[in-house]
């Protein structure tokens, strides 16, 4: 090992070496920071920490709150410029979410291939020439799945003919298969039937469905086509008529989930029994207001004209 030795002519101190001199000074200044350290007055971190004045008054608050129901697409910059407030976009969220008013990005349709523009097409050109008489004996039906916060998962299914009301919503327990709808059908949709005084004689009973693999399968369209069960319950034929791919604003069922989902409030109904608590309330809001409902079947034909007008394009339903 090398070690340098550097002598002194000034003091009487013997020669001392490098790692001494270093070894020194790392304990000088250990010492000096423990010194500090110690004397040192409380931090910042220890103090209780004083609460952040509000920036906002209870009127501006108020405000705040209201914007949002006036003007639905907006956003907490546009808020603040509006009302004029000397306050950051943070503030008016945090006012906002204070309130239980949160973002939530709008629905955007699903794209449109050429298929599904022609398929849309052809099906509003083959039925757009049926008067009202037609479309009241149709029985509207559809499912619809909900997914909460907590996982809390309810899928439920629901019919609705205009001419004698809304039928029935009925929770679908487990995975939705074709057995599963098979059973929905023979033990819901039939004897709803029943007790709502069909058939219409001698027209067939009109039923929609989409095309969702469930509707199509093999023994889905097989239960359509033997209707001998339904024969003997003096049943009339059920006619399928199934809408296009990508169809949904071609349903008027659909502006009934839109409302369910419109008025569910996750936060607070978040398990499987709540959310169909929340489903079977709605349903019968709407089951009182039958003349709306009527309203909703009338509007087929405007409906299926819009999808014309729009080539096939998504319309405004």
């Amino acid at each position: 090992m090398v070690c340098l030795v550097i002598s002194t002519e000034v003091t009487n101190h013997k020669p001392v070496s490098l790692w001494e001199i270093a070894n020194h000074n790392v304990s000088k200044g250990i010492e000096a920071t423990t010194e500090r350290l110690t004397n040192k007055t409380p931090s910042r971190l220890s103090r209780a920490k004083r609460p952040r004045p509000r920036v906002t008054t209870p009127e501006e608050d108020v405000r705040i709150r209201r914007a949002p129901t006036e003007t639905r697409f907006t956003t907490a910059t546009a808020i603040r410029e509006a009302l004029n407030l000397n306050v950051s976009a943070t503030t008016v969220c945090r006012r906002l979410h204070e309130a239980g008013i949160h973002h939530r990005a709008p629905a955007t349709k699903e794209r449109l291939t050429a298929a599904h523009r022609a398929g849309r097409l052809a099906f509003a050109n083959q039925y757009v020439g049926h008067d009202l008489d037609f479309w009241s004996r149709v029985v509207f039906t559809d499912e619809k799945t909900f997914n909460s916060f907590n996982h809390g998962r309810l899928h439920v299914w629901r019919e609705n003919n205009t001419r004698h009301g809304m039928g029935d919503v009925t929770k679908i327990e487990g995975k939705f298969t074709a057995a599963a709808y098979i059973d929905i059908l023979e033990k819901k949709f039939i004897p709803s039937l029943q007790e709502n005084n069909y058939p219409f004689p001698p027209d067939p009973i009109i039923f929609v469905q989409d095309r969702c693999p469930v509707h199509t399968a093999r023994i889905v369209k097989d239960w359509f086509a033997d209707q001998q069960n339904i024969q003997l319950l003096e049943l009339p034929y059920i006619q399928l008529l199934e809408l296009p791919s990508k169809g949904c604003d071609c349903n008027p069922i659909e502006h009934i989930w839109a409302n369910m989902v419109n008025t569910w409030e996750p936060e607070l109904e978040r398990t499987g029994e709540q959310l169909m608590a929340h489903t079977q309330r709605q349903w019968e809001l709407f089951r009182a207001r039958p003349q709306e409902v009527r309203n909703l079947v009338s509007s087929m034909p405007d409906r299926l004209k819009a999808v014309i007008d729009a080539e096939g394009g998504w319309t405004h339903y």
